[in-house]
Parts: structure tokens; C-alpha cells; sequence
């Protein structure tokens, strides 16, 4: 199953993944529950969604809020996940993604980090 706020990104993924794969069109994972894994790719930078022609949803995917609010919002959504976690973001979202999800009880079984283009890319493993 997987889940995006966006639209169109909802119908190239069903076209793409075809119908063994479950695709919702949510924001974050607010219309999930009872998974053991949520796999999250947080937005990353810190600016607030704009007017991108695409009625915002092209924003959505990189905005994370000056403060990271939506990065956080998505984080702790990320955490109703029963057993796992893994979340992805860059080391620019103004977000402590494993202070986060220790915050709801997981701990941070993995960190990998990989070269990006201006940054780091981080995957964090958490389990509860």
C-alpha cells in the first residue's frame, strides 16, 4: 500500500505499480492504521508550501515548514506504525527525525546516510 497527497503522483503510481499495490490518495499516512512498517520520504526543506501552478501539491513533496512543522506532523503520523518505522529525509529538514520517533517510543535501530546533491540523505530504522 502506499499513500501520497498529491493526485497526480496518486495515478502515475497506480499506473506504474499496477493493481497489487493498494494506492490512496492521503495526506501522510492520517488514513492508515494498524500497519507493523510505515515507510516515510519527509518533506526536507524549510519553507511553507506555495502556489507552484500545480495547486500546491508539487510543494508538498519538499515544503517541510520553516519550523518543520509538516515534517514533524508527518513523522509522528509515521509513528502510529505498530512495530517499525523508516523514515527519509535530508539532513536540511529542520526536524530531530529520531528525537521524533523516540518521542513515541521507538529506537533507532539503523542511520544510514548518503551523499546528496547540496546534503545528505538520511534513512532512519526505528522499532518499537
Amino acid at each position: 500500500m502506499a499513500t501520497d497527497v498529491n493526485p497526480h503522483a496518486v495515478a502515475e503510481a497506480r499506473s506504474t505499480l499496477g493493481p497489487d499495490v493498494l494506492v490512496v490518495e492521503c495526506d501522510g499516512t492520517s488514513c492508515l492504521a494498524g500497519f507493523d512498517v510505515a515507510v516515510a520520504n519527509l518533506p526536507y526543506l524549510p519553507v511553507e508550501p506555495e502556489d507552484d501552478g500545480c495547486s500546491g501539491y508539487l510543494s508538498l513533496a519538499w515544503a517541510a515548514g520553516v519550523g518543520g512543522e509538516r515534517a514533524r506532523k508527518l513523522c509522528l503520523e509515521a509513528s502510529r506504525a505498530g512495530r517499525w518505522v523508516v523514515a527519509v529525509y535530508s539532513t536540511l529538514t529542520p526536524l530531530n527525525v529520531a528525537g521524533c520517533l523516540e518521542s513515541r517510543g521507538f529506537r533507532v535501530a539503523a542511520r544510514l546516510e548518503s551523499p546528496g546533491f547540496f546534503e545528505r540523505i538520511v534513512a532512519v530504522v526505528a522499532e518499537r
